[in-house]
């Protein structure tokens, strides 16, 4: 099957292109050998072809079938090597403030995400244009609880990790709309990875003392203690620790004094 599909993605029309790439889609899903079956039939080279195209739905499942491929550092490395990073930061740039390119982005921040566990990849993300800038802007224009602003939430993250700096650049933006939302947000099932992804990006902003303030100011406390009063006994356990401790870490370098 699959070499089928790949002589349709490097030569058919759109319109099969897009079904073969939802194919790979479901085709490499948890699946490694199908992966690096496709890596070693050149994959890499059709995805930078098709991130080019000016269709909406053969982009999206692209960058699908990147979040799939970029779980391995092999195949991370396969992808930067062709070209990929430069293409992800000019859709991006050229898709931050366009609603109706919501559904990409939510894709393009994951796959944005997933390459930055690679800290030469991250560097050329933070450097090489306005990324971090267009993931602030996208976070503070979008609503609560959405998937988009979950996989934002998810590539700051992993964008600020080794960076004081950016720590500091991302916390003043997003830690008063960040709290808020916590406070607010319809706790739900739907939701629950928006919570955590939170948390995950909280954690990260925590490591600079600066954000340790704004994080106390727009109450984190009681952030806290409204998603532990709102979970069930016993469940994600782990999860409501690792938020007591950041919390913790947050109280005592912000009102050392009064911490006990």
């Amino acid at each position: 099957m699959l070499p089928a599909l790949m002589e349709v993605v490097k030569g058919g029309s759109l319109f099969l292109k897009t079904y073969c790439s939802a194919a790979l889609v479901s085709l490499t899903a948890n699946k490694e050998q199908v992966k690096n079956d496709l890596m070693q039939r050149n994959i890499a080279q059709v995805v930078v072809s098709q991130l080019k195209t000016s269709d909406d739905d053969l982009m999206y499942y692209t960058l699908v079938l990147m979040i799939n491929l970029t779980k391995a550092i092999q195949h991370r490395a396969i992808l930067v090597q062709c070209g990929t990073i430069p293409i992800l930061m000019t859709i991006l740039t050229s898709s931050y403030d366009n609603r109706f390119r919501y559904r990409i982005l939510t894709q393009l921040s994951a796959v944005i995400g997933q390459m930055c566990n690679d800290e030469d990849s991250r560097k050329m993300f933070v450097d090489g244009g306005h990324v971090v800038d267009c993931f602030i802007y996208v976070f503070r224009n979008t609503n609560m609880g959405t998937p988009i602003k979950t996989k934002v939430m998810f590539a700051l993250r992993q964008l600020i990790v080794n960076s004081f700096d950016l720590k500091a650049v991302v916390g003043k933006q997003v830690i008063g709309d960040l709290c808020s939302d916590l406070l607010n947000i319809e706790l739900l099932e739907a939701t629950e990875d928006f919570v955590r992804t939170a948390f995950i990006l909280i954690k990260e902003l925590s490591k600079s003392s600066d954000n340790c303030f704004l994080l106390a100011r727009a109450h984190l406390d009681q952030c806290v203690a409204r998603i532990k009063k709102n979970v069930k006994a016993g469940t994600r356990q782990g999860e409501l620790e690792r938020n007591d401790e950041t919390l913790r870490i947050v109280q005592a370098t912000a009102n050392p004094k009064g911490f006990n």
